[in-house]
């Protein structure tokens, strides 16, 4: 449906797409067209607009690839001059085109355009273009593009579910006065009715509450029917450790990180690292992608200093150690001229070559000085000695155990155990020369295969397992030497299974609910990993190799070999970040590090603002609920089913973040160990989209009810001045750069604390000045 209006009506707007310049994450896709989207001159309001010069077919387009959320409409003023303009909604990840809508546009005045979009098919409309179909050409400026949370000329509910504790919620303008609630059959009567804007819904409390069956919703739109499902948990309020922050890490976020965008998601530490910066030269400011896109040099925009500045949360920065770094130059490190045909060339750039001679062949006899200028252990303590801000935490190097494929142009061979031993070891002592109260964290290790395994298959016959004799050789050097490299354990982790296929992006039901299990494989023992770990383990002396649970695993590695290290993952995902499975397992995965007492954690890739992924730190995070900071056991549920994790808060409130797996069950659940207190809910997922939505305050008693496929979280708040349960007293630890121990402590055991990371300042401002805590006040 489309409405052409007059201007100057004012309808509220959720979110703007281009006011003065086009929004973050959206791009430019036109075709055929000259585009300008900073024209002066015919702006409708402030001092720029979009103007296009469309030739015959062309289109003026924007594409962003979380897409429209669950915006109801679509609203634009353009003016035009020529005949035959079209909208058009494509999306281009599923191949969908919506019916095009016919602009009849003014070249004299603005003209209103609201697009309905709830009667849309259920796809992720992504791309926007106003399209020449005249075979002419036409002339077209736009402004004020907004996504609108309520359609300004709808009417009727549109869906229905139900959110804890006993409510439905009715989406859309609908009237209410005539609905009937069934269960099986069985009436419930509707007590109380509340009705909300931003999106316009309607919440009906229910008397029964909601038990399992078919729900039958009837209104005068329509009848809606969903299935509620039963299941209970035991959450107990013996706080068993206090979550670190940092575990809520991401590896660059949406940049600029504007504050609106790290208001909203809060996340607890940045990272700057990746294959683009393990060549990285701070002198020209530049950097090679490696094999990510063909070995090119990049200019780093923005470069470490101006990005450090902009971040008020801790930081972990990759310190360089292959011993090149990037020359500055715009280049590629295999050029076809120089090295002859190869597999695949560059889009943009056909002599960038990919490393591989038609036949796939590695070609290995580059000349690294072709772009790439000479680095050293040196030239790194130089750099960090006048590094400025100073980073919480310094990473050396980048897998350097796979180096050979992903910086095959200066270190065509693969590293081995006691090359990636050196090379730690070289760089750990040059930065703690140059930043001795920074802490250093190694191996940066990929995957799975190299955590037991290098290049170099005589390395495992002759040492064993890798980490565990990284571990323990690095301990004997820093027993050694008297001073500790070897503050932090950090690894990689993406599941072997979803790595098979391009899994960032790939999503069916299959592989959606093969990614909200593979949450089990960063920590339970019983489960069987879903791929060759699962069926053809590599070759290592570890127990049970058929089953990654990778925290405990590392925890364990850690006590025995290095006592006191602690634990980071800088790199996890279980992609998809961009659809509702990814946001899920994104929920999930957080839940699990907190409980699971790792200390530091960082999403790879960094969910674009907007997107499902981006919501679960928003959930756990932002707003006005957030999750508790000393975790609570949670037992009794089915990981395959719900993802369940609670937490004690300042005072006597307790928050349970609950992730629905099922796509189709509503559950009916029963929270044993809680008492009767005041509730409040917000969520995301199904009906929502990636928009965190807070829902009317009620009372617990117990038993909640949450919507399929979305991840919930409830904060309860017991208004009692009983004081709140006892924190473990193991709340902290000497800094690895005092007095922590240096080899392996004389009783063999793990530190007291050491899960909640090194007692930098920046941390500590962190925990006291109450940015962590169940209820942010304003």
């Amino acid at each position: 449906m489309i409405w052409l209006l007059v201007p100057g009506l004012a309808v509220g707007a959720d979110e703007l797409v281009y006011g003065e310049f086009l929004a973050p994450n959206w791009y430019n896709w036109s075709w055929t067209s000259t585009v300008d989207f900073e024209a002066t001159g015919e702006a409708r309001t402030g001092e720029r607009a979009i103007f296009a010069a469309i030739e015959s077919n062309g289109g003026l387009s924007i594409q962003r690839a979380t897409g429209l959320g669950v915006a109801s409409a679509l609203r634009f003023y353009a003016k035009a001059d020529g005949e035959g303009l079209v909208l058009r909604l494509e999306s281009t990840q599923e191949g969908a085109i919506a019916p095009e809508i016919p602009l009849d546009l003014s070249t004299d005045a603005w003209t209103e355009v609201i697009v309905s979009l709830d009667a849309l098919p259920a796809f992720n409309w992504n791309r926007i273009s106003w399209v020449d179909t005249s075979g002419l050409a036409a002339t077209v400026w736009v402004d004020d593009i907004e996504l609108l949370d309520d359609d300004p000329n709808a009417t009727g509910f549109r869906t229905v579910e139900p959110v804890p504790p006993n409510r439905l919620v009715l989406y859309g303008p609908g009237d209410a006065s005539s609905v009937t609630v069934t269960v099986d059959g069985k009436p419930h009567n509707i007590v109380d009715t509340v009705e909300r804007s931003g999106p316009t819904r309607t919440y009906l409390t229910l008397d029964p509450p909601l038990e399992s069956g078919e729900l039958r919703v009837t209104t005068a739109d329509g009848t809606y029917t969903r299935r509620i499902t039963t299941a209970s948990v035991s959450v107990g309020r013996d706080v068993t450790h206090v979550i670190a922050p940092t575990v809520y890490g991401v590896n660059f976020p949406d940049w600029p990180p504007t504050d609106a965008v790290m208001d909203r998601y809060r996340y607890g530490a940045v990272r700057w690292g990746g294959n683009a910066r393990a060549l990285y030269n701070p002198s020209t400011r530049s950097t090679n992608v490696g094999a990510d896109y063909f070995f090119r040099n990049v200019t780093v925009n923005p470069d470490l200093r101006a990005w450090s500045d902009l971040i008020d949360v801790p930081t972990v920065v990759t310190v360089p150690n292959l011993d090149w770094v990037a020359d500055g130059t715009r280049g590629w490190q295999y050029s076809v001229e120089k090295y002859g045909p190869q597999e695949q060339t560059s889009p943009d750039e056909p002599d960038a070559g990919n490393g591989l001679q038609p036949d796939g062949t590695p070609i290995l006899d580059n000349d690294p000085n072709d772009v790439s200028v000479p680095w050293s252990a040196d030239d790194a303590r130089d750099w960090l000695a006048n590094l400025t801000p100073v980073p919480t935490m310094l990473a050396i190097g980048n897998e350097t155990d796979i180096a050979h494929f992903a910086h095959q142009g200066v270190h065509p061979d693969p590293a081995t155990y006691e090359e990636q031993l050196q090379r730690f070891l070289d760089y750990a002592n040059a930065a703690k020369d140059a930043l001795p109260n920074v802490d250093v964290t190694g191996p940066v290790g990929c995957c799975w295969f190299y955590y037991w395994n290098s290049g170099d298959p005589t390395d495992a016959t002759n040492y064993g397992d890798f980490l565990p004799w990284f571990l323990d050789e690095v301990a004997k050097a820093d027993a050694t030497s008297g001073r500790r490299t070897l503050d932090v354990l950090d690894l990689h982790y993406y599941p072997e299974n979803l790595i098979a296929f391009d899994w960032k992006n790939q999503s069916d039901e299959a592989i959606d609910a093969w990614r909200l299990r593979s949450t089990r494989s960063l920590w339970d023992p019983s489960f069987i990993d879903e791929s060759y770990v699962g069926t053809e383990p590599p070759v290592t002396d570890q127990p049970n190799p058929d089953r990654v649970q990778w925290i405990p695993r590392m925890q364990a590695l850690i006590d025995a070999h290095y006592p006191g290290t602690r634990l980071a993952i800088s790199e996890w995902g279980f992609g998809d970040v961009e659809g509702p499975s990814g946001g899920l397992a994104a929920a999930d995965a957080l839940g699990i590090l907190g409980r699971e007492q790792v200390d530091w954690a960082f999403m790879w890739p960094g969910p674009p603002a907007g997107s499902p992924a981006a919501a679960a730190y928003e959930l756990f995070r932002g707003g006005d609920l957030v999750f508790g900071n000393s975790s609570l056991e949670v037992s009794g549920f089915d990981p395959d089913r719900l993802g369940v994790y609670a937490s004690q808060g300042t005072g006597q409130t307790v928050s349970i973040v609950i992730v629905n797996k099922s796509p189709d069950d509503d559950v009916t659940l029963t929270l044993d160990g809680l008492d009767a207190g005041r509730l409040e809910v917000e969520h995301f997922g199904a009906t929502v989209g990636a928009r965190v939505v807070e829902h009317p305050s009620d009372t617990f008693e117990g038993v909640v009810t949450v919507p399929a496929y979305t991840a919930t979280l409830l904060v309860v708040d017991y208004e009692t001045d009983a004081p709140p349960p006892p924190v473990p007293s193991d709340t902290g630890e000497p800094s690895s750069n005092d007095d922590s121990p240096v080899g392996p402590p004389s009783d063999g055991g793990r530190c007291a604390g050491c899960h909640l990371g090194g007692s930098s300042p920046l941390w500590i401002a962190i925990v006291f000045t109450g940015l962590i805590g169940v209820r942010r006040r304003h």
